[in-house]
């Protein structure tokens, strides 16, 4: 039964991140998808399945960032900026839920995407987070955010400047 819930979720998921590739504007950043596996924590690599769809640019965004642990736990972010260069993008993330007690409701993380292309035989696409202490916008994009390839999903990055 877990096994189904898990590739039902992440079926939803990846369907619901969908949208935002047809509602990004051409000059919009766009970071959409779902992945699952260790991420990159504060706290160490925790199993998490994230799913992104976000879409703007330096000076502000539209989107939801959520991640579910394998233990119940759930963070829901609203997305405050998107910085996307090349293949890599940097979000910073203001929580909006959380059931984890370390990461309050109003406190900021970066997120960190890069998108590897598609196909079976190309590398993973690669996630991870950090704690926003500072939280500004435009995200830098050079920030040292260790970004994990995920085992399973597909995230998408386009760079609206290139």
């Amino acid at each position: 039964m877990r096994k189904v819930t898990v590739v039902t979720l992440a079926a939803a998921a990846t369907l619901g991140a969908t949208p935002g590739l047809a509602n990004a504007a051409p000059s919009d950043d766009l970071v959409a998808g779902s992945g699952q596996g260790l991420q990159n924590t504060p706290f160490g690599p925790l199993p998490l399945h994230v799913n992104v769809d976000a879409r703007g640019d330096t000076d502000g965004a539209r989107g939801h960032t959520t991640e579910h642990g394998q233990d119940g736990a759930y963070i829901r972010g609203e997305v405050q900026c998107v910085n996307a260069v090349g293949n890599e993008a940097v979000l910073l993330v203001q929580i909006e839920k959380s059931n984890v007690p370390f990461v309050p409701v109003g406190s900021f993380f970066w997120r960190k995407v890069i998108d590897n292309g598609e196909g079976a035989g190309g590398p993973p696409d690669q996630t991870g987070a950090f704690p926003a202490t500072f939280p500004i916008c435009p995200a830098p994009a050079a920030l040292p955010i260790v970004a994990h390839p995920i085992d399973q999903g597909n995230f998408v990055v386009r760079d609206a400047g290139s």
